[in-house]
């Protein structure tokens, strides 16, 4: 296992162990850091793993958008082994336990859920959803056990009425004392029976839910057209805001195509509206930057962003204002060089309606002072098939002139929280890759890997 993996895998052993014996007591990302440094981790390291982080969490809220809560749950868990103190990721996975909770109405995931809740308050006493959580889940107990005694007290009176009118009726015969005995028992069972039905199902409509609105409305986006934006084509996919007890997020997924010139940097503003066209947020994003491939003209160019904020008052987003806020760019040659296409493997097989091309835009190979070479490359992926493509990843493999494997990377061109690859449409990825013992490998080859796509 290289130094690298290993020291994550300390830091990881190490923080499931601060986990087990002081799970209560707060510890900063100062304390993680220097955990981290103390473990053999070098800034870099530290670095990556907090994007491990960050995408776990970005990962989670895209799943949480569409009620899955299972993958949302299990995305947060791992972001947990990063940073088991963070109460925002803490109340997220209370959140998502108790929602599989009356999803499966399996008592196991309200235990998870009021257990993150509760580390969640023990952390930040006033983290505001996460007591409104466990509020919400005493309230239910209270509800359900109030409902079960008023159920038993009202099968009692029925039972001493029908006792007390029995005294009045005719004597008789021990056959006829039996039947009736019989039939009053099934219809007691019968009636209790209904009564507990009743109760359970009045419970489950009853418990207030967490997210005070499950809908997931469309919000109307607005393109703004001007000197930086001309020749610039907009398309949105998903524009979509969810209102929560003390929260509310909003989710954009869509693209920008260059008619007309080659972009090497560019940076939007996106500003969100409520019912009344009043200003509620307003922020920056990079989209092309330095360490991004120059979008040449026709290229497809993802936009997605995730807003998720708390708020005493949740407002309701209406329209959402997408601006160029800066760009650099040139106009584009006649034409291109064809890129190389590439032959790649199935790691399984093919799905049904799935297929993509693979070519190579851009290749370059350096080497450093030690013995490692580092590859840069950019690649074309074509979505062929018949559907759109949620979520690709590619596995790359290096091989010296002998046909030994040197180096295995697997990396994401896609995933479930960007714009979808849409039929026909080209997504540019592009990596810096380091292959161990590389420099002194004069042929080197790399080989495309399919492992996962849906």
């Amino acid at each position: 296992m290289p130094d690298h993996d290993k020291n994550i895998e300390k830091f990881v052993r190490k923080i499931i162990e601060i986990q087990h014996s002081k799970f209560e007591k707060k510890i900063t990302d100062g304390d993680l850091e220097s955990i981290a440094e103390e473990l053999g981790l070098s800034p870099g390291e530290w670095r990556d793993l907090l994007k491990v982080y960050d995408n776990h969490i970005i990962r989670a809220k895209g799943f949480m958008q569409f009620s899955n809560w299972d993958d949302a749950l299990k995305e947060l868990e791992q972001a947990l082994t990063i940073k088991p103190h963070n109460p925002d990721a803490l109340y997220l996975a209370a959140n998502c336990s108790v929602k599989l909770w009356h999803e499966k109405k399996d008592a196991k995931y309200k235990k998870e859920g009021q257990k993150y809740a509760r580390t969640c308050v023990n952390i930040d006493p006033t983290h505001r959803d996460a007591l409104q959580l466990l509020s919400n889940l005493k309230r239910s107990v209270h509800k359900s056990v109030n409902k079960t005694s008023i159920a038993i007290a009202v099968i009692l009176v029925v039972i001493v009425i029908l006792a007390f009118i029995s005294l009045f009726r005719r004597p008789a015969s021990e056959s006829d004392i039996s039947v009736i005995s019989t039939e009053e028992s099934e219809k007691s069972e019968a009636s209790e029976k209904e009564e507990d039905s009743q109760t359970s199902r009045k419970e489950e409509n009853t418990t207030e839910p967490v997210i005070a609105d499950d809908e997931s409305p469309e919000v109307e986006v607005e393109f703004v057209k001007n000197n930086k934006s001309s020749g610039i084509e907009f398309n949105t996919q998903t524009s979509v805001f969810n209102k929560y007890d003390a929260s509310f997020s909003y989710n954009f997924r869509g693209d920008f195509i260059s008619k007309s010139h080659e972009i090497s940097a560019l940076k939007i503003k996106y500003d969100l509206f409520d019912e009344n066209n009043k200003l509620v947020i307003s922020k920056l994003k990079k989209i092309i930057d330095e360490h991004s491939p120059v979008a040449r003209n026709n290229d497809i160019i993802p936009v997605d962003f995730l807003v998720y904020e708390k708020v005493n008052h949740v407002p309701n987003i209406k329209r959402a204002l997408i601006t160029v806020h800066y760009i650099e760019k040139q106009a584009a040659p006649p034409k291109y060089e064809t890129s190389k296409k590439l032959d790649f493997e199935w790691l399984s097989s093919r799905p049904p309606n799935y297929n993509i091309e693979v070519s190579e835009r851009f290749s370059k190979y350096t080497t450093s002072f030690g013995n490692d070479a580092y590859c840069n490359i950019i690649f074309e992926v074509k979505n062929t098939g018949n559907v759109d493509i949620n979520l690709l990843k590619l596995e790359l493999q290096w091989f010296d002139a002998n046909g030994k494997v040197l180096q295995s990377k697997d990396f994401y061109v896609n995933s479930t929280s960007n714009p979808k690859i849409k039929r026909e449409q080209i997504r540019l990825k592009s990596g810096t890759w380091s292959i161990k013992n590389g420099k002194n490998n004069k042929n080197l080859r790399y080989k495309v890997l399919i492992s996962e796509i849906n």
